[in-house]
């Protein structure tokens, strides 16, 4: 499970930005929030973080460094000529040719592990692992890459997992695994889609669907091939095997009424609309997190999806068997004040120099008997919007 994402200089965040699912101390637990959290043998972690903040802020700026972080790790760079993928701020002179910093802390096993990597467009600057069994002692260094004998762009957390060594594995495969993104720009994987020609995830699916007033009765995965001429190309070029050339295409099977009885009719994914596609790879995405016990990161929340259905997509993440994680960025003030305590909310703002900043309620002296929403709207914890309404009036009324 995520413990904690620290970041520096990437994109609009100029400074070191801290984010924790670790529950703050002497958070009062009430009878609404008493299974918003869950306990390790050592430690007590968030099931749910909320990023709210004015457009531009940089909500989403914190899942994109997760993101960039586990796409260096999953993707090893094939030679010294590949490039990683570098957004340091740049509003900066000095900060454009400083590394950027990423720092993970999560538990798999009652193990907990904190990666870290400071890297610039083409080369690793530092890189360490450290792991401790008891989170009451300091962490054991498992490696620092210094005086390594690798390539410069080389994780050297690429180079141990060649070696077999059981920490490097563990870590590869809670990125691979525990680390489940979905962005505005996360394009529709419909690899997914495989997920449902299980019989037990697809009746989970469609209850689901059917719970969240959705006419979706059935659905079929088939498969579709390339065209011929592309794959008979890329066979021969790359070596692929033909199995991968196939893609997953879903079909909902929809039952409507009209005056006289009930049609059934059915759509392709693609036909659909933009808030049922979202809504159908929210649910497999949230099965998949829930097989997996991972965190899902989801950005823009709350976007074609009614208030009442995130309420109580939330409220599932709550329950008292869950055991992942959820982690969503979005616009709707309300729901602030749906069962959360104050150290599962989180504001980012932005400065006039274009410098993002990240923080928790927590870190506010605030009761938690009023509504938040209300407060945040009231301008109590900074991070809205300043709008000059006359100027708008001006240009328009012109």
């Amino acid at each position: 499970m995520l413990i904690e994402f620290t970041f520096e200089n990437f994109k609009s965040y100029k400074d070191e930005a801290y984010f924790s699912m670790e529950t703050g101390e002497k958070v009062r637990r009430t009878t609404a929030t008493k299974f918003n959290t869950f306990e390790t043998k050592q430690l007590r972690l968030l099931k749910s973080s909320l990023i709210f903040g004015a457009n531009a802020s940089g909500k989403t700026t914190v899942i994109e460094a997760l993101s960039v972080f586990q796409n260096i790790v999953l993707n090893p760079l094939p030679t010294i000529n590949h490039m990683f993928p570098f957004s340091p701020y740049k509003f900066d002179e000095k900060t454009i040719n400083e590394p950027t910093n990423f720092v993970l802390k999560f538990v798999d096993e009652e193990i907990v592990y904190e990666y870290s990597l400071a890297y610039k467009k083409n080369k690793v600057v530092k890189e360490t692992l450290k792991y401790t069994k008891n989170t009451k002692k300091d962490l054991d260094l498992i490696f620092s890459r210094e005086n390594k004998n690798i390539r410069e762009n080389q994780l050297y957390l690429h180079f141990l997992q060649q070696e077999n060594n059981e920490h490097s594995n563990r870590v590869m495969k809670y990125f691979s695994e525990k680390i489940i993104i979905f962005t505005g720009d996360t394009e529709f994987n419909t690899s997914i889609f495989s997920m449902l020609e299980e019989e037990n995830n697809r009746r989970i699916f469609l209850e689901f669907m059917n719970a969240a007033d959705f006419s979706i009765v059935d659905c079929e995965v088939v498969e579709d091939e390339m065209p011929l001429e592309l794959r008979e190309e890329l066979i021969q070029k790359f070596n692929i095997p033909i199995s991968h050339l196939k893609t997953k295409r879903l079909i909902l099977k929809h039952r409507v009424q009209n005056e006289n009885a009930n049609i059934n009719g059915s759509l392709m994914f693609e036909e659909e609309s933009q808030g049922t596609k979202k809504m159908i790879f929210v649910a497999l995405l949230m099965l998949a997190q829930k097989q997996q016990q991972a965190t899902l990161l989801i950005d823009e929340f709350d976007s074609n999806i009614h208030f009442e259905l995130a309420q109580n997509i939330l409220s599932l993440f709550h329950s008292e068997l869950n055991r992942g994680q959820l982690v969503a960025t979005t616009h709707n003030v309300e729901l602030m004040d749906c069962n959360l305590r104050k150290d599962q909310i989180y504001l980012t703002d932005k400065n006039e120099y274009g410098e993002s900043t990240i923080k928790s309620i927590f870190d506010f002296s605030t009761r938690t008997d009023i509504s938040f929403s209300k407060r945040y709207i009231q301008g109590r914890f900074g991070s809205l919007p300043v709008v000059d309404t006359l100027k708008l009036e001006r240009i328009f009324g012109e």
